[in-house]
């Protein structure tokens, strides 16, 4: 993890993003299936925070080949303003695949404009077990476009990552839930108590 990575996290912390709570959070909603943990990761909220945001889009950058796509697809509404940014930063154009279909309309499925065959990147928050990834996924291939990058915050290390990959899908992000418990023990901001018990709920372990 780079000084920058690091400092961002407790900027995170700080901003309540990252969020601690001895009492149990839900990460996601309360008709999901995860369990419930003393730790989540509200990063769509990264949006009310401008310089965050811009730093938080630094180390996405970093994980991604601008050479290899065409378009950046969102998943949404969570990593929507992220998509945005690295649209932006690369000069690439944006789409939004619909996760809750619609039965009327020109090109129903996909907001913005694209082409047969077109590259995708596709952007998210963090990876839990991939679910709602691979509905957006499902439809950008439906509509003939080739998701050649997928690329999150933070991987959750529940398998979704895993998944992913086994589905032949390129897929990285900026850290592992893992990597961000060791540094906030180290940096005192949590216990070891508190990490062993998020470790133990979690499918991939290092």
């Amino acid at each position: 993890m780079g000084d920058n990575l690091k400092l961002l996290i407790i900027e995170l912390v700080k901003n309540g993003i990252i969020l601690i709570n001895d009492d149990g959070l839900k990460e996601h909603n309360p008709r999901s299936n995860s369990p419930i943990l003393p730790l989540y990761f509200n990063i769509r909220e990264v949006r009310s925070w401008v310089d965050t945001h811009k730093k938080l889009i630094e180390e996405y950058a970093k994980i991604i080949d601008p050479t290899d796509f065409d378009l950046v697809a969102d998943v949404p509404l969570g990593s929507s303003t992220i998509a945005w940014d690295l649209a932006k930063k690369f000069n690439k154009p944006m789409i939004t695949p619909r996760v809750n279909f619609k039965n009327y309309g020109k090109d129903k499925n996909i907001i913005g404009r694209y082409e047969l065959n077109q590259r995708v990147l596709v952007v998210d928050d963090v990876i839990v077990n991939g679910t709602k990834k691979q509905i957006a996924i499902n439809t950008l291939e439906q509509s003939g476009l080739k998701i050649v990058q997928i690329v999150a915050f933070l991987d959750w290390q529940r398998g979704g990552k895993e998944r992913l990959e086994n589905k032949g899908y390129k897929t990285k992000t900026v850290v592992n839930a893992i990597d961000v418990l060791e540094y906030l023990e180290k940096e005192g901001i949590v216990n070891n108590d508190f990490v062993n018990q998020i470790i133990s709920k979690l499918t991939i372990k290092n």
